[in-house]
């Protein structure tokens, strides 16, 4: 992934929300990605062009040459398919995305354009913090990860948990198979696990087993799922559109007008749900305490 040049410029001073030019590209056959695009079309002081990127692309004329009509001071990338397409537009306009889980495997080679997306995760720091006050007595906490789609996650939960007086007990893997006998490996040097998106780890046998450890040897999971806490995670921090909206509209905000900040960064959600599941903590003899069982947006 590029680098970062200059991107402190970004930060420097207040930005103002000034009126812009937004074209929004999307997918108009994912739900999710039509709440936010109704959402953004409300801004009030932006002229907002909104174009599917499927249909569009069955048309005449087409996505690239509908921008340059538009001249947009801004591209927002809803989804992954969006970003795709946002980068290989042939412009220098400065690109905000969202609702793209790796977008390290789509922006590349993009050193020369400004690209900021709003993460699909919580604040690590955040979620450390939860969790601890959750848990307190957890210590060491193992991760498993491949290098290629989560080994950034991995290093920022492991960057939280040091911040946290917290042991990060990391083991990166390269298949599926490796995941399962790093799971094996890792059961009697850890006190809970902690999940970070990667479809190659977390298939349904590393998720069955993992389960069966957790419960055998109460070693509470940590997840980032509301799925995952219905299988047995002991805690979860989830987000909805309306987290993902709320940081979208601030960097919209803040971003517009840097054209001279170049490369990628993408920014955590600074807020979301924290979910328990009390009856699992139960069983494993971990008791949490009242006070964050009342700030908990969901307790099973």
């Amino acid at each position: 992934m590029a680098c970062l040049i200059a991107f402190a410029t970004v930060f420097a001073g207040t930005a103002t929300a000034l009126a812009k030019r937004v074209a929004v590209l999307y997918r108009g056959d994912i739900m999710p990605y039509l709440t936010i695009v109704d959402t953004l079309e409300q801004r009030p002081h932006d002229t907002i062009f909104s174009l599917d990127i499927v249909k569009a692309a069955k048309q005449s004329p087409g996505i690239d040459a509908r921008l340059r009509a538009f001249h947009p001071d801004l591209v927002v990338a809803v989804g992954k398919g969006a970003l795709r397409t946002a980068s290989g537009i042939g412009s220098r306009v400065p690109v905000v995305f969202c609702m793209v889980l790796h977008p390290e495997s789509v922006l590349k080679n993009t050193w020369n354009r400004l690209f900021v997306g709003v993460g699909m995760y919580v604040d690590p720091i955040r979620q450390v913090e939860a969790f601890k006050q959750s848990i307190p007595a957890i210590r060491r906490i193992g991760i498993i990860y491949t290098r290629k789609l989560s080994g950034d996650m991995a290093d920022r939960f492991a960057r939280a948990f040091f911040h946290s007086g917290l042991i990060a007990i990391k083991s990166p893997v390269l298949d599926a198979r490796s995941a399962l006998m790093a799971l094996d490996d890792m059961k009697n040097r850890v006190d809970a696990y902690w999940l970070v998106p990667d479809r190659i780890v977390l298939t349904d046998a590393f998720m069955h087993r993992l389960m069966e450890l957790s419960f055998r040897r109460s070693q509470p999971v940590a997840a980032f799922t509301r799925k995952a806490v219905h299988s047995g995670a002991g805690i979860a921090m989830v987000f909805n559109e309306q987290d993902v909206l709320r940081e979208l509209n601030r960097l919209m905000d803040r971003f517009a007008h840097f054209s001279d900040a170049l490369g990628v960064r993408v920014l955590p959600l600074s807020q979301g749900k924290l979910i328990l599941n009390r009856t699992v903590l139960k069983k494993m003899r971990i008791n949490i305490p009242t006070d964050i069982i009342l700030k908990a947006s969901e307790v099973y």
